[in-house]
């Protein structure tokens, strides 16, 4: 038993000289223990902390302008964009009163969009930017069917004017 003792604590080549231990099945299982331990607490660490982490949005507590990804008018004549968030900036052209709410009507340059709204309109010729939803409504005039879309605003922002300095 001393003997066991003794040569366990000798390095490889010593092992080899003085106990006879120290082939290869001996040295491969003595490193193993050492080396596997510390990669399985990295492996731990990283698997189990990457997938609970939610990805940071920067403005999400910041109260800022809808400025991120706005959409051409024009690009909004494709149908497929019917029923999605959409942000629009442009200036107001047009308004109309209705029972329930407001229409006014965004100029962006690239064309023209009626914004529906429960907010009394901006006044025109303000540049405004908005989110809001698309919608598609169609209207029968003559016996023919027109279909015409218009966004549904949840969000406005009335931009300053960048002359005003």
């Amino acid at each position: 038993m001393c003997r066991e003792v003794s040569c366990m604590m000798l390095g490889p080549a010593q092992r080899r000289k003085r106990c006879g231990m120290g082939g290869p099945q001996y040295r491969q299982s003595s490193s193993w223990p050492g080396l596997a331990l510390p990669w399985l607490l990295v492996l731990a660490i990283l698997g189990s902390g990457c997938q609970s982490l939610e990805p940071i949005n920067p403005t999400a507590s910041l109260n800022l302008p809808l400025i991120s990804a706005i959409v051409p008018i024009e690009a909004l004549s494709q149908s497929e964009r019917v029923g999605q968030t959409v942000r629009l900036s442009g200036r107001v052209v047009q308004r109309l009163p209705l029972l329930d709410g407001w229409l006014y009507q965004l100029d962006d340059g690239t064309g023209q969009l009626w914004v529906r709204s429960s907010q009394p309109a901006p006044a025109l010729e303000l540049r405004v930017h908005v989110k809001g939803t698309l919608r598609s409504q169609t209207i029968a005039v003559e016996g023919l069917s027109y279909e015409d879309l218009y966004l549904e605003e949840q969000r406005r922002h009335v931009v300053e004017d960048e002359t005003a300095s």
